[in-house]
């Protein structure tokens, strides 16, 4: 709404916040109704409430058109509970309890006097000493009845913002009610969002995730939190999964009928509150400076100002009103690699500034790599410059590894190429640092085959669409071969025999629904003249040159024989996609081979996964353990896929040679138990939706919310026109709803049958 000033009040000699309101929420609300709402927002004065100090409007130059609107906030010294939780991601239940208390002794207050926050999150909770502030009224609606007296003037002059059009409400934190659009919203809306405040402090997490917006609101209103549990008191935990209950009728029905609840086994520590408040205004906050009440990025937009003696320095200047608004820039601009370099510098210009430290998580991040035995050299390159020079971060315990950001909202490390080394030990050349373990075990040179390279475990599921909602598995670390098989490796398996040694053949050779011998099928396993080998092979051998190129033309029979040759495996699909990333594939797709003219030697794309595998996406495909149905996995594309192959699960008959089929094998621990679970047939989730039931009518809303857009001309136009005996097929352009872009699409008109044709849209991989 608005953008924060860290600015000085003359009259006082004090620090404060001033807020100025963006100029077409300015020119929509108007001063009178602006000076109305800031006169209601003004009647909450309460201990646990950000007060208001002034407010008002600064006439336009010139004296015409609308001016500025404004209002002032005390600074807070301190951090806000976002920045609590990002340091400690967990909070002691009595902190956690002692916080809830004071948010729900300010909600109390403001919901008495009929308003109503709509937005409750960490990041508008301030921490100053052990006193919590609730923060940003400014987007408070007033109930038009409730628990405060009806009909009041107040009430009468309050005009909520929500009037504007304005999307009032943060996803992660947003009541059923509000995703669902309703606009009759009361203080047990406040309360949903105050469970999930208490949810997050004491797991460490939200209770609703997902990579998008839409994902995270469809998830209030779809699904169940996992209940609370561990080592938590059993009255706070119930206490808290009653706030977040779908049925605003079934969750506290005030503020402070929870409030009660918590002080029964809520203690603050410390003192009394009276004392607590003393020290908050005292400021004698813990936490990072500079810290203004409505949140980190609202203070950096602002941060062009300075004062003080330390201020006027030309470094801290220059940080200040220049780099960081620029470092602001960048990262809403999703320009990372070059923010990382602009911090780098404030860093070293700077070092220490605490807008800069508090502002830093927005541009770039500071990662803790600790290895096992420490001491290893860490060195970051930018993952699309392959070829510059390694920049050397440090020696192992590192804390404060600056990194790029990358991804949607800068949440990935992805944008990083990092080499780990130490003398005597296996060079690790990692994106990002995707163990999950505090501390990196570093390989001995001859403790792993120099080919592999350690893939980390974890509990986890297959990153395909289809296995959403299946159980994780958990898995220990494995080694998967750095690179694909290629026609050289391949070679070793011909010369010595494989095709004629029955003990690299075990599985039942299953064709087209029936089980054939072992010799009928060696028969079919031959290359373009007829010897036994891949199909891309003449005469026994591969295409001169190609011996580094990846072996095609197998089928996942001579996979598995060539594996046990190797004394390894087939990857599980599990296996598989943890360690090709797909969430890089962003970075990943076009450093990889998709050119659609053939495949390239192994390593020459430079698109390397998270681990540091090579050629996940694209070159050849990939044949993995599992079943589906009578076919078998398949992964990550080939030379002649299309891009999105790599983030699609793919199956084929198991006697399927096309040339695009290769392998990579994998070793596993002795102690892995749940290989078989790993390894076991798909078991797709997909829906049958002609019987499921259909979605209450508040859901349903809320997802056509989502798709909303300009009901504009399509203006199609039908490029070409294909008579292909069954039908026409035309290829016709439209207006897309979105950036001015227009789309492409294939259109297939049956020349038989009745009129008019039902229409089917069909998306490969959808």
């Amino acid at each position: 709404m608005a953008t924060v000033y860290l600015a000085h009040d003359l009259k006082h000699d004090r620090p404060v916040a001033l807020k100025l309101l963006h100029p077409e929420l300015t020119a929509a609300l108007g001063p009178e109704r602006f000076l109305r709402e800031i006169r209601f927002a003004a009647q909450l004065q309460h201990p646990h409430i950000l007060t208001l100090i002034d407010s008002g409007e600064i006439p336009p130059a010139g004296g015409s058109g609308t001016g500025l609107l404004y209002y002032v906030m005390p600074f807070v010294q301190g951090e806000s509970l976002r920045d609590r939780l990002l340091r400690e991601r967990r909070l002691p239940p009595v902190e956690a309890g002692r916080i809830l208390q004071q948010v729900l002794d300010a909600l109390s207050h403001a919901h008495r006097l009929g308003i109503v926050h709509r937005d409750i999150k960490p990041e508008n909770i301030m921490l100053s000493g052990r006193h919590a502030l609730v923060v940003d009224f400014g987007v408070a609606k007033a109930i038009a009845a409730g628990n405060g007296p009806e009909g009041t003037e107040a009430q009468k002059e309050f005009t909520v913002l929500t009037t504007l059009g304005l999307a009032i409400g943060t996803p992660a934190y947003m009541a059923p009610e509000q995703a669902a659009g309703q606009t009759t919203v009361d203080g047990r809306t406040d309360l949903y969002a105050v469970g999930l405040l208490g949810y997050e402090m004491l797991s460490g997490q939200p209770p609703f995730t997902g990579g998008t917006p839409q994902a995270i609101i469809a998830a209030h209103i779809s699904r169940d939190p996992v209940p609370l549990g561990g080592m938590l008191p059993e009255a706070l935990a119930a206490a808290i999964m009653r706030c977040l209950e779908k049925d605003p009728a079934d969750r506290w029905q005030s503020a402070e009928e929870m409030l009660r609840e918590l002080e029964s086994f809520t203690t603050p520590a410390g003192g009394s509150s009276a004392e607590s408040t003393a020290s908050a205004n005292g400021g004698g906050g813990r936490g990072r400076r500079g810290l203004v009440a409505t949140g980190v990025l609202a203070v950096a937009l602002g941060a062009w100002a300075w004062f003080g003696p330390v201020a006027r320095s030309r470094d801290r200047a220059w940080a200040h009103e220049e780099a960081i608004p620029r470092l602001l820039t960048l990262a809403e601009s999703a320009e990372w690699e070059e923010a990382y370099a602009l911090a780098k510098t404030v860093e070293r210009r700077v070092p220490g500034d605490s807008l800069f430290n508090a502002l830093l998580p927005k541009f770039a991040q500071r990662s803790h790599i600790h290895t096992a035995p420490a001491g290893a050299e860490v060195w970051r390159k930018a993952y699309d410059a392959p070829d510059s020079a390694w920049e050397l971060l440090g020696r192992t315990p590192l804390d404060d590894a600056l990194m790029a950001l990358s991804g949607p909202g800068g949440r990935f490390l992805d944008a990083n190429r990092v080499r780990i080394q130490a003398p005597g030990y296996r060079t690790m050349q990692l994106v990002g640092v995707p163990f999950e373990d505090s501390v990196i075990d570093l390989d001995r040179d001859s403790a792993i085959p120099p080919e592999m390279v350690r893939v980390g475990g974890g509990s986890l599921i297959a990153q395909y669409p289809e296995f959403e909602g299946t159980e994780p598995v958990r898995l220990t670390d494995f080694l998967m071969d750095r690179f694909e098989v290629t026609n050289r490796d391949y070679r070793q398996f011909v010369d010595s025999g494989g095709y004629r040694r029955r003990e690299f053949w075990t599985e039942p050779m299953e064709r087209q629904g029936r089980t054939i011998p072992w010799q009928q099928a060696m028969a079919l396993m031959q290359d373009r003249t007829g010897r036994t080998g891949p199909s891309t092979w003449e005469a026994g051998e591969y295409p001169a040159g190609k011996e580094n190129d990846p072996v095609g033309g197998v089928s996942w029979y001579e996979a598995m024989a060539y594996a046990r040759f190797m004394g390894k495996s087939l990857p599980t699909v599990v296996h598989w996609s943890r360690a090709a990333s797909m969430r890089n594939s962003a970075w990943i797709v076009p450093a990889s081979n998709f050119s659609g003219q053939a495949a390239v030697p192994v390593g020459s794309s430079r698109g390397i996964s998270a681990f540091g595998t090579y050629d996940m996406a694209g070159n050849v495909r990939e044949w993995c353990l599992n079943a589906s149905g009578t076919q078998r996995y398949i992964l990550g594309g080939g030379w002649n896929d299309p891009p999105y192959r790599f983030n699609d699960s793919y199956a084929q008959a198991p006697f399927d040679r096309s040339a695009l089929n290769g392998i990579r094998l994998v070793r596993y621990e002795p102690s892995e138990q749940n290989l078989a679970r790993a390894a076991a047939p798909s078991t797709q989730r997909l829906r049958d939706f002609l019987h499921v039931r259909p979605v209450s009518d508040a859901v349903f809303a809320a997802y056509r919310q989502m798709y909303e857009y300009d009901r504009k001309p399509l203006n199609a136009r039908v490029l070409e026109t294909v008579d292909e005996g069954d039908w026409t097929r035309e290829l016709v352009r439209l207006d897309a709803a979105y950036a001015g872009d227009s789309l492409l699409l294939y259109l297939y008109l049956p020349k038989r049958g009745t009129r008019p044709v039902p229409a089917v849209v069909f998306f490969p991989s959808g």
